[in-house]
């Protein structure tokens, strides 16, 4: 079924002659809209396109892309002109669950910003005074991502999911519904000279075409090589993270004049597992190889021994006392700081919990003015649609609202949209002057907090020197052995460092080369082209259906069994080389016309697997370059199959009347002919 279907369009021309206009109905299958030249079924082809704010897909200007006949004058019946003052399109469409809108845009250039939609058909709206509609703003940045932009409103109906994609300048950015909608629409004038002849590149999206086929088939190799490509930014950051992980080890070990066993490497990949004990080793007085724990442990002891050398002493009891005195005094203290430490964590605490609530109200002001602006920015451009919050009723049930609790005791009314954006603007500047106050603070409070635990670390000293001084020894060493005793208490406290270090290195290490393992196994998994299965099936069913519709269509330029869908195009292709002057003018048509009828009736042919073509197809004067009328018939009865499928197949041409009745004989086609310029004077 169609992701999107076309109902109805409808045509508007306001002119100093009365109105104008022209109504046409479509149903699934083949619709053929059949008039002479300049008599305007290019018109009502560029209008649905024009409704649907997608005249991007034809280029990067920004001017009215209708003819004149909605925007300046249109030609009547008798041949003179009218001048036209306002025109608009009605354009009616379902999505793949049935539900149908109407979406309506001026033809007058300073009103062609903004799209209204009524969540009703065409014949239920009143033109004069129908008010149930939602304005969105088109052709703008933002469009397609902001909540009044009428691409972002027009991709969640019809339930398109947009990837993001890579630019040429490196940045990411979705395939916009212009790009997408290249291979729903060919244009007269420059549409037929090859596949995707026209191209929204001004975007900037690299391999545009590409990116939009991929998309279009729904191929797994768009979201394979983003796996990829991210899987190996992981990987690479991880191997530098390990890298520079083992030079902060070999780092700390230099420090005491140690090394790292050379069984540690620095390359990940070479790294089974990460050994529990030290890896850092020391030479000894004699040169022998020795791990920092059998280090440290025969420092202990030695540390041990040279104590034990020393004879004790008694110490008057009188400065026993003094000293324990002061202990207590001590140990209050830290206990003291460590609450004021505690105090100060906790105020930083608030403090953050207040920051988070700042910034969830300056989130909701942000919130706030987008709209507001996005707002202003639809009723700048012309919109009428009346918004609720102006007018004193609940956007959610439409009853009648007071904007305050208490009875007016004078006229009021509600602020207008400048006087909402100026007020939003101030309770930013608020919230915002607020959060950088309390950042301040709590800055101060980490200060604080750095100082208080400076004091407690030098009140612990205190406290391990006195506590120390009140054991008793067995005499007072000599300066020799105080220095040795320093020294080795100075290498015991290096040791014990640097093997703390060295575990949360290996801590590290552990959880890096975990991750890499993980990241590793998942990039194995990935199918080494980047084409899933899936791909596979899509791609050589694509490949076939495209061939049989050539041969049925009688392509005669190379051998049609030469052809292949190219895997880095996914256009047609002999030899990986995508058509180009090997075929003839006609050809080329026929290829165009093979290529995009598969591509629209491919979901048939899958069993199980689905694409994300919308199910339309526009084409404006599909014979070109002299076809044979035999070919073009071919092409027509394929076309009104399409109405079994549930897709839709819009074409404008210029057959004459008796040609086209021969072709269509026999054929289920909704055929509108006009004799006379379609947009006529109305009743």
């Amino acid at each position: 079924m169609s992701r999107l279907r076309i109902n109805r369009l409808k045509i508007i021309s306001k002119t100093n002659e009365g109105n104008f206009g022209v109504d046409i109905a479509f149903t699934y299958g083949l619709n053929i809209i059949r008039a002479d030249n300049t008599l305007g079924k290019s018109t009502c082809v560029q209008s649905i396109v024009y409704a649907l704010g997608l005249e991007g897909t034809l280029g990067p200007s920004r001017k009215n892309p209708l003819k004149s006949a909605l925007t300046s004058k249109l030609k009547k019946a008798d041949g003179g002109y009218a001048l036209v003052t306002e025109s608009r399109v009605f354009l009616e469409i379902s999505n793949s669950t049935g539900e149908t809108i109407t979406i309506s845009r001026s033809g007058i250039e300073d009103k062609s910003r903004v799209i209204s939609v009524y969540c009703k058909k065409i014949d239920s709206i009143d033109f004069f005074s129908d008010t149930s509609f939602t304005d969105y703003f088109v052709r703008d940045p933002g469009a397609a991502v902001r909540e009044r932009g009428f691409h972002n409103f027009l991709e969640n109906f019809l339930g398109i999911e947009n990837p993001q994609v890579i630019k040429y300048d490196g940045n990411t950015c979705p395939l916009y519904l212009e790009s997408i909608f290249s291979v729903n629409y060919v244009e007269q004038t420059r549409g037929w000279g090859g596949i995707l002849n026209i191209l929204p590149t001004y975007l900037g999206i690299k391999d545009l075409a590409s990116r939009v086929l991929e998309y279009n088939l729904d191929l797994d190799i768009q979201e394979n090589n983003k796996k990829r490509q991210q899987l190996l930014v992981k990987r690479n950051n991880l191997e530098s993270i390990w890298t520079v992980t083992i030079e902060k080890l070999i780092s700390i070990a230099r420090q005491i004049y140690a090394f790292v066993d050379p069984a540690v490497s620095d390359d990940i990949s070479k790294q089974e597992t990460i050994n529990s004990s030290t890896d850092l080793y020391i030479l000894d007085s004699e040169s022998r190889k020795t791990n920092l724990s059998d280090q440290l442990a025969t420092l202990k002891i030695e540390l041990k021994t040279l104590k034990s050398a020393f004879t004790s002493t008694s110490e008057s009891e009188s400065k026993t006392l003094t000293q324990e005195l002061e202990l207590n005094l001590l140990m209050k203290k830290l206990s003291e700081e460590d609450s004021a430490i505690s105090i100060i964590f906790s105020d930083i605490d608030v403090s953050e919990d207040y920051v988070r609530s700042i910034d969830k109200r300056i989130q909701a002001v942000k919130e706030g003015l987008r709209k507001y602006r996005d707002i202003k920015k639809i009723h700048d451009y012309g919109s009428t649609e009346e918004f609720k919050f102006l007018n004193g009723r609940c956007p959610t049930c439409n009853q009648p609202i007071e904007d305050s609790l208490l009875p007016h005791m004078h006229n009021q009314s509600a602020l207008g949209i400048d006087d909402n954006i100026k007020y939003l603007e101030k309770q930013l500047s608020v919230f915002e002057s607020l959060r950088a106050g309390e950042e301040s603070k709590a800055l101060s409070k980490r200060t604080l907090i750095l100082q208080a635990q400076d004091k407690v670390n030098s009140t612990r000293a205190e406290i391990r020197s006195l506590k120390e001084s009140l054991i008793d020894v067995k005499g007072t060493p000599s300066r020799a052995q105080l220095r040795k005793e320093i020294l080795i208490e100075e290498k015991i406290e290096a040791i014990e460092r640097t093997l703390t270090l060295e575990l949360e290195i290996k801590e590290k290490l552990s959880a890096t080369k975990l991750e890499w393992s993980r990241v590793v196994g998942s990039i194995s998994k990935l199918p080494w082209d980047g084409f899933s299965r899936n791909d596979y099936i899509k791609l050589g069913e694509l490949s076939e259906q495209f061939k049989k519709n050539l041969s049925d269509f009688e392509y005669k330029s190379t051998p049609i069994e030469d052809f292949e869908i190219s895997k880095r195009t996914y256009k047609p292709s002999i030899d990986d080389v995508d058509l180009g002057s090997e075929a003839s003018a006609s050809d080329n048509i026929r290829v165009i016309w093979a290529y995009l009828y598969s591509l629209l009736t491919l979901d048939n042919h899958l069993e199980g697997l689905s694409t994300n073509h919308l199910g339309l197809l526009i084409l404006d004067e599909p014979r070109q370059q002299e076809t044979k009328e035999v070919n073009f018939k071919t092409f027509i009865e394929r076309a009104s199959e399409t109405r079994n499928m549930k897709r839709q197949v819009i074409i404008a041409t210029s057959e004459k009347h008796a040609d086209l009745t021969r072709m269509i004989e026999g054929l289920l086609v909704n055929v509108i002919d006009f004799e006379t310029p379609l947009i006529s004077k109305t009743a």
